[in-house]
């Protein structure tokens, strides 16, 4: 062999590797095809008999294979699941095909069985319309699933073509497994499905049951949450009555002896009234919340409630910081949850007593200026007359004509004197009515303090002459300069009050001194004051000095007369002008009154109601 010829020869293997290479290559294409198209129709396929027939005509097509089919083995009876032949076109392959008795033996005992016709013509039997397809090579694999005990898939490829099966078989049997595992998630799919609308079946029975059941549960159900609501509401209704009485109340247990042995429950007054909690309350007895002089007639009372079945007796509470009040106690027995029980409700009466003590006070007090008015009015009728009967009787005798001149002077100077006594008291009781009427008004206007307290000097210099005293200095307290001694205020008023305590000073003096003046407390407050040496006023007397027909009664002043209004006449004239009056006296020390007033000057007090000037 020469050279050439032995290139030539390696030449022709090459090409015969290379050829090989390529149809290896192209089969490996063409499995790839067919697995991928097998795979797309797996998923896109869920109907059995249609998944079947789309895979054998697929794999006939692209594996060349002439036959394909599968078939189930059931009561020995072979069974047409689906067929395609290349060759035919049929509406059924029923009967097509029939393997014989030891075909179906070998089937049941091997997985795969792979023979070629021409060597075993008796294991298959076709029918006439195979006439003239002539298999080559048979190909037979077994297989099992959910609804299949014994299937089979046969592919025959035509002695005509090509042998397809001469290579390895692992596409197919992948092709097998898919189509097996696509059937049975199929049928576990329609399985699920069944036991689905069975379970719906039986769930909507059960629906309906419990439907029923449900409304029944829902009508006791209601019908219970209207008995609870109403328990509760009853239950809430005696909580909030039994929490927001004002009054304590306990609920005692008793024994079969009915001696009380603990407090079951007590209401939150109870706590409030006796400052115990609760919790500690129910450790106590009702005596232990008396004071000790009342426990013992507690005892007796709880004896009568056994009697009597329901009782009210007052005693006294001790509270938990040791202090007394006094109480009233309704109390009654009875039985509760097989208790024998008592209920005390405990009304403190406090406020009753002290109410009880202002009526006794008001009482005493109307009593009291019922006596004061028929003194009052004793009075009246004494100093009226006394002033009358002297004008009277000095003016009858004025009528005479053998009096001399000197005689009538001194008759018609005791006319006058009386006269103007007289007037005195007529004034005080005009103006206490209109007071008492609340009548009289303040008119602020400009007056000199200064001025308006020399005046009442020189008038009360005259005053003492008309009493014929003696020996008393007059003394006069004027702190404030001329142009800061003009005030707003209510000059008559004023004068008032200070001729007053100027003429009360006076009547009860009878040596030593009366002073009259003023100071300036603050920026905004004068306190005027009349001052005397006289008799005074005992302690006891400061608190009702002030009130209405009040006078003191010494034998010093028994003939000094007076209506017993000056003193509540000037208290009510001060405050009404915005001041109060107080006194500093004791008995045989003389008296000071002093009284206080707003300080309003022109130049920062309120425009005045009326103008007048006093200076």
């Amino acid at each position: 062999m020469t050279i050439e010829q032995n290139k030539l020869m390696q030449l022709e293997l090459r090409i015969r590797e290379l050829e090989l290479e390529n149809n290896a290559l192209n089969d490996r294409v063409e499995e790839i095809m067919l697995f991928g198209l097998i795979s797309e129709t797996l998923e896109e396929i869920n109907n059995q008999d249609l998944l079947l027939a789309s895979v054998l005509e697929k794999i006939s097509i692209l594996k060349g294979v002439s036959f394909c089919g599968c078939y189930e083995f059931k009561n020995n009876e072979l069974k047409n699941l689906g067929a395609y032949c290349a060759f035919l076109t049929l509406g059924s392959y029923d009967g097509l095909v029939e393997p014989s008795e030891v075909l179906k033996g070998l089937v049941l005992k091997d997985s795969i069985i792979r023979f070629e016709y021409a060597d075993h013509p008796d294991y298959i039997t076709f029918k006439s319309s195979m006439a003239r397809f002539l298999p080559q090579q048979v190909v037979i694999f077994s297989f099992r699933t959910r609804s299949i005990d014994n299937g089979i898939f046969l592919f025959m490829d035509d002695a005509k073509s090509s042998n397809v099966f001469n290579g390895d078989l692992f596409l197919l049997q992948q092709i097998i497994r898919m189509i097996t595992d696509k059937w049975d998630r199929i049928n576990l799919m329609n399985e699920l499905q069944q036991m689905n609308l069975v379970l719906e079946d039986r769930v909507s029975e059960r629906t309906l049951e419990l439907s029923r059941i449900n409304s029944r549960l829902v009508r006791e159900m209601q019908l219970h949450e209207v008995t609870d609501r109403q328990l509760k509401e009853s239950e809430e209704k005696y909580r909030q009555l039994f929490n927001m009485a004002n009054d304590a109340i306990y609920l005692w247990e008793l024994n079969e002896e009915n001696n009380v042995i603990g407090c079951l429950e007590s209401n939150k007054t109870a706590s409030l009234m006796t400052g115990y909690s609760g919790s500690e309350l129910k450790q106590m007895t009702p005596n232990e919340l008396m004071t000790p002089e009342y426990r013992s007639r507690g005892l007796n009372e709880i004896t009568k409630l056994k009697q009597n079945n329901g009782y009210s007796f007052k005693v006294s509470h001790l509270k938990r910081n040791g202090a007394e009040i006094p109480v009233e106690i309704s109390a009654r027995m009875f039985m509760m949850n097989g208790k024998k029980v008592m209920l005390s409700i405990v009304r403190d009466i406090t406020e009753s007593k002290e109410y009880e003590q202002k009526l006794i006070h008001a009482k005493e007090k109307a009593e009291e200026a019922d006596r004061l008015k028929s003194t009052f009015l004793a009075n009246m009728s004494h100093e009226i007359r006394t002033p009358m009967n002297a004008i009277i009787g000095f003016g009858e005798i004025l009528k005479q004509n053998d009096i001399n001149n000197k005689d009538m002077r001194v008759y018609t100077d005791i006319i006058f004197k009386n006269s103007l006594h007289l007037l005195s008291l007529i004034n005080d009781i005009v103006d206490f009515s209109k007071i008492e009427a609340n009548q009289v008004n303040i008119v602020l206007a400009e007056w000199n303090i200064n001025q308006m307290l020399h005046d009442l000097q020189i008038n009360a210099v005259s005053l003492l002459h008309n009493y014929s005293k003696t020996g008393i200095e007059l003394m006069l307290e004027t702190p404030l300069d001329e142009s800061k001694a003009t005030i707003q205020t209510d000059g008559m008023k004023l004068q008032q009050v200070l001729s007053n305590l100027i003429s009360n000073a006076i009547k009860f003096t009878n040596k030593g001194f009366i002073k009259i003046g003023y100071r300036l407390i603050n920026d905004n407050t004068l306190e005027f004051c009349v001052i005397d040496s006289g008799i005074g006023i005992d302690k006891q007397a400061h608190d009702s000095i002030f009130e209405r027909f009040v006078q003191i009664k010494e034998k010093s002043t028994f003939n000094l007369g007076g209506t017993g209004l000056g003193l509540a006449i000037c208290r009510n004239l001060v405050q009404m002008m915005g001041g109060y009056i107080r006194l500093e006296s004791d008995k045989g020390q003389g008296a000071a009154f002093y009284f206080t007033h707003p300080y309003r000057t022109i130049r920062k007090g309120v425009p005045p109601l009326q103008k007048s000037q006093h200076s």
